[in-house]
């Protein structure tokens, strides 16, 4: 007997064979078990889901010579028949390749007369979005008043295209796309079934590059299995994918995380020696960054020890900023001189763009030189220069900057560090540290980060402190470490506005348009 390949070997032969599309099957079944039958059905969604398979079990279960049921036996010869697509009163048409309404019209000519041998004739109308308008019209007549021993299935990937007036008169069932997971399990079972040895991080690349379509699943681990017919390994799938090892990649985001230009730029050589798809590395990266964003926020998540590594190096803030970047730059990649140069703009990108946060620089530098905000009338002003000297003991003052040296001292990093920064010092007792945090910031509020600050402040201060936090329902943070290094910058970037104001090219231009100058991001 000849090969078959495993997209044919491994068509469903039953309902229960049907792969993720459990309401569509039950569906079907409870039609077929109630005798409901309708006599157009349109099933869509992407390539390699099932709608042709599905609907070639419908035609099985309809003319099944046991009787019409959901379990169609397999044996008689018209299951037979159907299994190889020659079942004399089942009618197969691909729409992509027969558009014209000369088509559409012979395939009806017969359509009045009563089945040969079956129960029922079966039309299937496959890709059915790609008929002609006249075609569609030619189609129509039959639809509204098809006969009675006559059933209908189109299947198409792009429902929008079809008219109205055909969806109207149709059941519709939309096949969804499987997920990774589902695509790994079955990967897995068939694995075991045809007796193929495989890493499990080999199926993972491969059912993530099946996108959702079992049928290419089948295709990919066909060629897989022809490359490395003994054992599937990560290596070799990569290889043949063009993939990248993931792990280069993590190792570039913990570059660009520590702001380390050599290291990135010594990694993106090493990604083009490999003449890697440049799009496939942005979306793996974004997947990473989306690894990381979910450990920051659920930090029981089990992942990867790298990516949990990478979550605790850098904020929040940052990871969403550069999973923007990154997607932004998978649109503007096809545009670019060359896809090498456009990944290196977009690293470039990550590099110098930085959220504003309260990082260590940055309060070193608000310390040594403590904004000076004027207060609104009739208030007091609550930003107080103090002394730079961190607090060595528990009699530390009770005011904003003091807070900030603190933070400076304990060096936090992660979310510990973030939420700390955006936390204002309420009071301070021999044994308790009172802080407000602004309800807006609430999310951060996780049991295991309030914990290592807490641990934090009893290392730092040398005895047993208790630590409290609690929200402040009127949302302001302005006393906040966080708040007052933004502060500290908004002064810096005025500083510079009217610096440049007051060059010579600036002022001859503003004085020949009556123009004013301002900073991106400038709300003055």
């Amino acid at each position: 007997m000849s090969y078959q390949v495993l997209a044919r070997k491994c068509r469903p032969k039953i309902f229960t064979d049907v792969v993720g599309q459990e309401y569509v099957v039950k569906a079907l079944v409870n039609s077929l078990e109630s005798k409901r039958i309708h006599q157009v059905y349109l099933l869509s969604g992407t390539r390699g889901v099932g709608k042709t398979s599905l609907a070639r079990i419908f035609a099985k279960a309809l003319n099944c010579e046991l009787g019409l049921s959901a379990t169609p036996c397999g044996n008689c010869d018209s299951c037979r028949a159907l299994d190889k697509a020659e079942f004399i009163d089942f009618y197969e048409i691909d729409a992509a390749s027969h558009t014209k309404v000369e088509d559409v019209r012979e395939l009806l000519t017969n359509v009045s007369y009563p089945p040969l041998k079956g129960r029922y004739k079966v039309y299937l109308i496959d890709e059915v979005h790609m008929l002609s308008g006249h075609s569609f019209n030619a189609l129509l007549k039959t639809l509204e008043e098809p006969p009675a021993q006559v059933v209908f299935i189109l299947a198409t990937t792009e429902p929008k295209k079809l008219p109205i007036t055909i969806l109207s008169r149709c059941i519709q069932f939309y096949l969804r796309t499987m997920n990774s997971e589902q695509v790994l399990n079955y990967l897995k079972v068939l694995c075991q079934k045809e007796q193929l040895c495989y890493e499990e991080q080999a199926l993972q690349i491969l059912a993530q590059a099946a996108d959702g379509s079992i049928r290419d699943a089948l295709s990919l681990l066909e060629q897989a299995a022809v490359l490395c017919p003994t054992n599937l390994t990560s290596t070799a799938i990569n290889e043949m994918l063009g993939y990248v090892n993931q792990n280069i990649l993590i190792e570039l985001l913990a570059a660009l995380f520590n702001a380390d230009t050599q290291a990135v730029f010594t990694i993106i050589n090493q990604l083009h020696s490999y003449a890697p798809n440049y799009q496939q590395l942005l979306t793996t990266i974004l997947q990473l960054l989306h690894q990381i964003a979910l450990k920051q926020i659920l930090a029981d998540l089990t992942v990867n020890p790298a990516i949990a590594s990478l979550s605790t190096i850098t904020t929040p803030t940052t990871v969403q900023l550069y999973y923007q970047i990154g997607l932004r730059g998978q649109q503007d990649l096809p545009y670019a001189p060359t896809p090498a140069q456009g990944f290196e703009m977009i690293m470039l990108r990550m590099l110098c763009f930085q959220p504003v946060m309260p990082d260590s620089a940055m309060q070193e530098q608000l310390i040594k030189s403590p904004p000076t905000i004027s207060p609104p009338s009739g208030t007091t002003n609550k930003i107080t220069p103090t002394s730079t000297t961190p607090p060595q003991n528990n009699n530390m003052q009770l005011d904003s900057v003091a807070w900030s040296e603190l933070l400076n001292n304990l060096q936090l990093t992660g979310l510990t560090k973030s939420l700390a920064a955006h936390c204002s010092l309420q009071s301070k007792t021999q044994d308790t540290l009172v802080l407000i945090l602004a309800k807006q910031y609430q999310s951060m509020l996780n049991p295991k980060i309030i914990s290592k600050l807490e641990q934090s402040l009893i290392d730092y201060l040398g005895h047993q402190i208790t630590l409290q936090i609690s929200l402040d329902d009127n949302n302001s943070d302005r006393d906040s470490p966080a708040a007052l290094a933004a502060a500290h910058n908004k002064l810096l970037r005025k500083e510079q506005l009217d610096k440049l104001a007051k060059t010579p090219e600036i002022s001859q231009l503003s004085a020949a348009f009556d123009a004013q100058i301002y900073l991106p991001n400038d709300d003055t």
